[in-house]
Parts: C-alpha cells; structure tokens; sequence
C-alpha cells in the first residue's frame, strides 16, 4: 500500500502557463544568449537552460539542468531546488528575497544567479 502524499496535482492549464511564463521570460535573458526548456513530470516542473554561445557551455554541454519547481497550487508560489552539479541532485534553495518558493520566474532568476553569479541583464 502507497503512503498518502499531500501533493498538489499539476493541472494541465498550469502546465501550459508555466511553460508560457519561462518563455517569455526568456526575453530578460536575450542578452546572454541562453534559453530555456521546461520539462514536467508530475507535480514538477525541471528547468534546463541552452546556451547559444560555446563560452557559456558547461562541462563541453550546450545546456545545463538549472531548477526544480514543485507545484504548490498556484503559479505565484512553487517550491525551489536548484541544481547541483557537484553532487548531481536538485537541492532546496531560496528564491532571492530569502523565501523558499517563489514564481517561476523568481526562481530561473535565483537559479541563474547561484549557479553561474548572473543578475537579469
């Protein structure tokens, strides 16, 4: 028997929003050449970033896993995680105002900035 979880389900609409909000986001970002690709699996949205110039690349690749997103039932409020390179996994981290969730463009932005130490151009 399956314990029971608390998870919000991820509504498709949402989905669609949410993939709508990165990519028009992704104009911020215009400057440093890079975009974004948004994976869902479940209650969560993983965030990838592309690089279109070689000198962003990491580690040889043109992309990197930047973020997690978990759904907590509206787009103004998604838990974050940010990717670790070093250990492999999505670690718990704080959106820039110091909270643990944030909207998703809060989050590629304080992903970015842990990351790679980028403020939106």
């Amino acid at each position: 028997m399956r314990a029971h979880t608390n998870k919000k389900i991820l509504p498709d609409t949402a989905r669609l929003q949410t993939r709508m909000r990165i990519d028009r986001h992704e104009r911020a970002w215009s400057a440093m050449e890079i975009y974004f690709f948004t994976l869902f699996r479940g209650n969560l949205a993983y965030v990838r970033v592309g690089f279109m110039n070689p000198y962003h690349d990491v580690d040889g690749n043109d992309y990197s896993n930047l973020c997690c997103l978990e759904w907590l039932g509206d787009q103004s409020s998604w838990k974050f995680a940010v990717w670790d390179p070093d250990m492999a996994v999505y670690v718990p981290a704080r959106v820039s105002g110091g909270s643990e969730t944030g909207t998703p463009e809060e989050c590629v932005d304080s992903a970015l900035k842990i990351l790679f130490g980028w403020d939106v151009p």
